[in-house]
C-alpha cells in the first residue's frame, strides 16, 4: 500500500512540477548528447575541443530548425485539435451510416485533449530554449568533476577501478546506442517527410519531428509515429486511399532503418 501510494506520489510530483522538470530533462538529455556525438567526432578531427565545438554546433542547428521552423507548426496544429475532433466524429457517423452499426469512440475528446496537451509540452521546450542552455551550460561545468566526486565516494583503489570500470562501460555503451539512434531516427524523420510531403500530409514537418523523437522509444513509439499521421488522414479526408499511403510506406521505413539496419549497426 505504501509503495502504490509513494509512486502516485511521484506521478503527482513530476506532473505538478512538469514546467520545471521538463527544461532540466531536456537539458540532461541534450547534454549527454552532445558529449555522445563529440564522442564519434573526436574519432575524426583528433581534438576533444573541436569535436564539442562540432557537436554544439550541430545541436545548436537541431534547436534553430525546432525554434523557427517545427514550433510555429506544432502550435498550429494544436489549435487544429478541436477541429480534428469534430472531423473524426463525423468520418465515424457516416461510418456507422454505412455500415449500419453504431461506431463510436466516447473517449474522442479525451484523446484530442492528450494530443493538445502533448503538443502544447513540445511547443514550450521552445519557449524554454534559454533555460534549457543555462542547465546545460552548468552541467558541462560540473562534468569535470565527476571523477573527483565518484573518487571521493570510494577511497579504496580496488573499488574504486572496479566502479571506474562499470561506469566507463556503461558510458560507452549509451554514448554508441544514443548517437547511433539519433542518426537512425533523422534519416527515418527526412524519409518520412519527403514522402509525406510528396502526398500532400498537412504538417508534414510536425510528424516528421514526432517521427524523430518517437523513434528514441523502442518499438512502441515507431508504432505511435506512423498511427498519429494515418489517423490524422483519415480523420480529415474521410476516405482509405491517404491513410494506407501514410502506414504503408512509413512502416517500411521503420521496419528498413529500425528492424535492418539499426540491428547490424548496434
Amino acid at each position: 500500500m505504501n509503495k502504490i501510494f509513494s509512486f502516485i506520489s511521484i506521478v503527482f510530483i513530476l506532473y505538478i512540477g512538469r514546467p520545471l522538470l521538463l527544461p532540466i530533462i531536456t537539458a540532461v538529455f541534450f547534454w549527454y548528447l552532445t558529449t555522445a556525438i563529440a564522442t564519434y567526432y573526436r574519432k575524426v578531427i583528433k581534438s576533444e575541443f573541436w569535436s564539442y565545438v562540432l557537436a554544439g554546433l550541430s545541436l545548436f542547428m537541431i534547436f534553430y530548425i525546432f525554434i523557427s521552423q517545427i514550433q510555429p507548426t506544432l502550435v498550429k496544429l494544436y489549435e487544429k485539435v478541436p477541429e480534428i475532433t469534430a472531423s473524426m466524429d463525423k468520418v465515424l457517423a457516416d461510418l456507422s451510416a454505412f455500415l449500419g452499426i453504431q461506431i463510436s469512440f466516447p473517449n474522442m475528446t479525451n484523446l484530442a485533449q492528450i494530443l493538445g496537451s502533448v503538443v502544447s509540452s513540445i511547443a514550450s521546450i521552445g519557449a524554454a530554449f534559454g533555460m534549457i542552455v543555462i542547465y546545460m551550460i552548468f552541467i558541462f561545468f560540473e562534468q569535470n568533476t565527476f571523477r573527483r566526486k565518484i573518487t571521493e565516494l570510494f577511497p579504496e583503489k580496488k573499488q574504486l577501478s572496479k566502479i571506474n570500470y562499470i561506469i566507463g562501460a556503461i558510458d560507452s555503451q549509451m554514448k554508441k546506442y544514443l548517437f547511433i539512434k539519433t542518426g537512425i531516427s533523422l534519416v527515418t524523420a527526412i524519409c518520412s517527410y519527403v514522402w509525406l510531403v510528396l502526398i500532400g500530409v498537412d504538417f508534414a514537418l510536425v510528424w516528421a519531428f514526432l517521427v524523430f523523437i518517437l523513434n528514441y522509444i523502442p518499438t512502441f513509439g515507431s508504432i505511435v509515429a506512423v498511427l498519429l499521421p494515418t489517423i490524422y488522414s483519415f480523420a480529415l479526408t474521410g476516405n482509405l486511399k491517404e491513410p494506407f499511403m501514410i502506414i504503408s510506406v512509413l512502416t517500411v521505413f521503420q521496419i528498413i532503418f529500425g528492424n535492418i539496419i539499426d540491428p547490424k549497426l548496434t
